[in-house]
């Protein structure tokens, strides 16, 4: 072995061995700023609430109590807020789903054809909204919506962005898919429910993480529409 094919062999496994443990040493490091968070977050649930206003508190709690977590399992309010939060969530992502991707397999279809005015005005309104009074107007004055729980589940059940990446997704699905199934008799319904669906989970898995943390995370909905009505408070 040549002196300069030697020189790069060792150069060559001193990076197999260098970029592993940098590489580790960042992750962890990442990985502790993120938890440093929540782990501080325990701590002070665990500690006595009048000595935790003195704050710095770290990782690990000051004065031991369980007072915080007695408060809260002897609120009925608190069980109901985290009904009312679970089962938005629910509703909304499987609504918002099933809406956005029969929507998007739609306008995917080069034969349907409004698919691109459909879609150009559904971007539209993504850009050009119409601003925070108009749609309290509509929800709670038109929709009559407000201080009652469909306020959480007709304005989000459906998501022109989301709509956009299943559309962009199901329209890279081989054509060739849907045109042998035309050619076995299976209808529009069948082909996307048997074949389309089943193809999209990813896509779909994406989607509804989306949806379900921007929904669980939403409280400006509560605040604005359900103010007054403590038993449709969420969590949030």
């Amino acid at each position: 072995m040549t002196n300069a094919a030697y020189q790069s062999s060792a150069h060559r496994k001193r990076n197999d061995v260098v970029f592993p443990v940098v590489n580790t040493l960042l992750l962890i490091l990442l990985m502790f700023v993120t938890l440093y968070p929540v782990l501080n977050t325990v701590a002070y649930s665990f500690n006595d609430g009048t000595d935790a206003l003195r704050g710095n508190i770290g990782l690990w709690p000051r004065v031991w109590s369980l007072s915080s977590y007695k408060s809260i399992l002897s609120d009925h309010a608190v069980f109901q807020a985290a009904w009312i939060s679970a089962s938005k969530t629910v509703i909304i992502t499987l609504l918002n789903l099933f809406w956005t991707s029969m929507l998007a397999y739609t306008l995917s279809r080069r034969e349907y054809v409004l698919r691109k005015f459909i879609t150009t005005v559904m971007i539209l309104t993504m850009y050009v909204n119409a601003g925070l009074i108009p749609n309290y107007l509509l929800i709670s004055k038109t929709l009559h919506l407000s201080k009652s729980y469909w306020v959480y589940i007709v304005p989000t059940m459906f998501s022109c962005f989301n709509m956009i990446v299943l559309r962009t997704y199901i329209s890279g699905l081989p054509e060739a898919l849907v045109e042998s199934a035309r050619i076995d008799g299976a209808g529009d319904i069948r082909i996307f429910w048997q074949i389309i669906f089943p193809l999209c989970k990813p896509v779909l898995a994406t989607v509804a993480l989306f949806v379900a943390v921007g929904s669980w995370n939403s409280w400006f909905d509560t605040h604005l529409y359900c103010g007054g009505q403590k038993e449709l408070h969420s969590l949030q």
